[in-house]
């Protein structure tokens, strides 16, 4: 019997725009999902990733150094659609959490409410009728500050 495969492709670009990014990630998706039907084949879970090019910078600051180490395996920033694959619509139920990334154990990442415990911070979108979080970003010290002077101002 054959065994089931997953195929990765990793593209490197230097969009213009994050819009025009998001519409080169939409149209590689799309074009990936028309290969299988070609072939035959059901897709049986998707997501993509993808990676801002300011996160891949050394970054100015001494606590974000090693920023992108402190995260493996996980990108910058990623959306997962696989639980959204065989939906007609997405019956979304959702709210962002603020949590602290801490570490993995028994494969899965580790995350904290305690937002003083270390680790790296983490904007999740928490999709609580699926059991699933289809958005997560790690914060970088700079966009933690940047989004608490945004949340002072409303």
């Amino acid at each position: 019997m054959p065994q089931p495969v997953q195929i990765v492709i990793k593209v490197g670009i230097f969009p213009r725009s994050r819009e025009e990014a998001e519409l080169v990630a939409t149209d590689i998706a799309n074009a990936v999902e028309e290969v299988l039907k070609q072939y035959g084949f059901e897709n049986s879970g998707f997501s993509f990733e993808t990676r801002e090019i300011e996160a891949e910078r050394v970054p100015k600051r001494e606590s974000d150094r090693n920023f992108l180490d402190k995260i493996k395996p996980y990108p910058k920033t990623a959306l997962y659609l696989s639980k959204y694959c065989d939906a007609s619509t997405v019956p979304l139920q959702a709210r962002w959490l603020v949590l602290k990334y801490v570490g993995r154990g028994s494969g899965y990442g580790i995350f904290t409410e305690d937002l003083y415990r270390a680790g790296v911070p983490a904007l999740i979108l928490d999709d609580y009728s699926n059991k699933f979080w289809p958005v997560g970003s790690f914060l970088t010290s700079r966009e933690v500050e940047q989004l608490r002077k945004k949340f002072e101002v409303l």
